[in-house]
């Protein structure tokens, strides 16, 4: 044996993996409707602070945000830090007051549903709520690897889309048999 993965060689086929590559082109820079599905106050491969999320659009794609909180030059970390509270600010639709990076761990956390599992930063279903977001890239991510996402506004979510639309009644309703067409 070659190496560790070899004998994983048939669970799937290489055509079907290629055609589906094709699928995952990145998300154009734009303006979606996505919900916030995980949040985390995490920490970048070199030990930095970093705001960490992950939304999911209408049309089920999947994007991932890191905010990266310090930088060398103390006034970036200081404008980074503003970024992040705004984004805050955005989810939560209120104020954010910012005393301190451990404070707003504190808030992430008292969003998350499960904050101490480390495996598990799905956001409580009061944060799960549709967004307008805004997606843009770098002048550097020449690839649209590295998604920044701002909060534009919250979005009222109807209980039926046209292409499957559901009429709900609430209690009994009365009409009359001549009103109906058919």
């Amino acid at each position: 044996m070659g190496n560790l993965w070899e004998r994983f060689d048939d669970i799937a086929d290489v055509n079907e993996v290629v055609e589906n590559k094709s699928k995952f082109k990145p998300l154009v820079a734009g303006i979606y409707k996505a919900k916030l599905e995980r949040l985390e106050a995490g920490e970048s491969k070199n030990g930095q602070p970093m705001l960490k999320s992950m939304f999911r659009t209408e049309d089920n794609r999947v994007i991932f945000d890191n905010k990266f909180l310090q930088s060398p030059n103390p006034e970036w970390t200081a404008n980074n830090i503003a970024q992040a509270v705004a984004f805050l600010e955005g989810i939560r639709d209120e104020l954010v007051e910012y005393e301190g990076l451990g404070g707003l761990a504190k808030l992430i956390a008292s969003m998350q549903q499960e904050p101490d599992n480390e495996e598990n930063n799905e956001v409580k279903e009061e944060w799960a709520k549709l967004l307008k977001i805004e997606v843009k890239y770098g002048n550097k991510d020449t690839e649209n690897n590295f998604p920044k996402v701002s909060i534009i506004e919250h979005v009222e979510e109807t209980p039926f889309n046209d292409d499957n639309p559901e009429i709900v009644l609430d209690g009994d309703v009365e009409f009359n048999e001549d009103d109906v067409p058919f």
